[in-house]
């Protein structure tokens, strides 16, 4: 992953308070002079950053898949039990997708619906906007 637009829209709290100090997770700072550098296992047993003032956490696409898969549910069975829906959920983000193409890749796409479904945020290109906080 070496997308700019990937690292910006993930520089925000919404996106950055999911993340569950995996140790493989994938991180991106920046070098003395400016360049972005992706590494993966950023961190020691404490989660605390090894090197780095503003670390980023870039959530693979299996991770986001997994933020929003809460939002899709259904009940089955006599009892009607709460059940995941991923049917529901690749339906959705199918109908999201089709409708904008302009994401880079699939992880950009990814975090786009996660943001919409979880928080009613757009990327417009530089910011999220919107939101349910009401901002």
């Amino acid at each position: 992953m070496n997308d700019e637009t990937y690292i910006k829209m993930c520089d925000c709290p919404d996106v950055q308070g999911q993340w569950n100090r995996d140790r493989d997770d994938r991180f991106c700072n920046y070098d003395h002079v400016g360049q972005h550098v992706i590494v993966t296992g950023y961190h020691d047993e404490d989660g605390d950053f090894l090197r780095g003032d503003h670390p980023i956490w870039l959530p693979y696409q299996h991770q986001l898949q997994e933020m929003v898969s809460g939002q899709f549910f259904t009940y089955e069975g006599s009892d009607g039990a709460k059940m995941p829906n991923p049917a529901g959920m690749i339906h959705c983000f199918s109908e999201f997708y089709n409708e904008r193409y302009e994401y880079a890749s699939y992880e950009t796409a990814w975090l786009a619906f996660a943001m919409e479904e979880l928080h009613n945020k757009y990327w417009d290109g530089e910011a999220w906007i919107g939101g349910n906080d009401g901002k």
